[in-house]
């Protein structure tokens, strides 16, 4: 792990600073109408395919779902999620990738708590799904958002060498 990235990471940005002073909420704005599913429209930039963001610490997040799949890198420390109803706790090193059909749950990071969250839309994954050449593997079932990814679960836990 590199310190001096993680020191970058770890700086509280204007908003968590907000959040600790207990001025800050979700922000709402990048939901839909439904107001539980998170739009990948209203948080990816017009023509991007996938976009990197910091998670925000220090506040739960309710139970929403996505229009996009997500990826959440563990840089440091852990995260707690409720994914389906099931609780995953996702430590440094480890990966987590939801499908849009989980609904998630996510307690509140403290201040070495460094996740990297990857916004996917599930078009990113179609130059591949192309050249594998078939229906049944992992990316087809996370895109296509399968219940099922190597465990009976709408979400996938992997464990890096990081």
């Amino acid at each position: 792990m590199n310190a001096e990235l993680l020191e970058i990471l770890k700086k509280i940005t204007p908003e968590e600073q907000d959040i600790l002073q207990g001025g800050a909420n979700i922000d709402r704005n990048t939901f839909d109408a439904d107001r539980d599913l998170i739009d990948c429209k209203k948080i990816l930039e017009m023509g991007n395919l996938i976009q990197v963001r910091i998670h925000k610490r220090f506040m739960d997040y309710p139970a929403h779902r996505h229009n996009y799949i997500e990826m959440v890198y563990m840089y440091s420390g852990k995260t707690v999620h409720i994914i389906n109803g099931t609780k995953v706790e996702l430590n440094t090193g480890e990966i987590l990738i939801l499908n849009p059909n989980s609904i998630q749950e996510i307690r509140a990071a403290g201040v070495d708590d460094i996740a990297v969250n990857f916004i996917i839309l599930p078009e990113f994954f179609d130059t591949v799904l192309h050249l594998l050449g078939e229906e049944n593997n992992i990316i087809w079932r996370i895109k296509y958002g399968s219940r099922y990814i190597g465990t009976p679960r709408s979400f996938c836990g992997t464990r890096t060498n990081a």
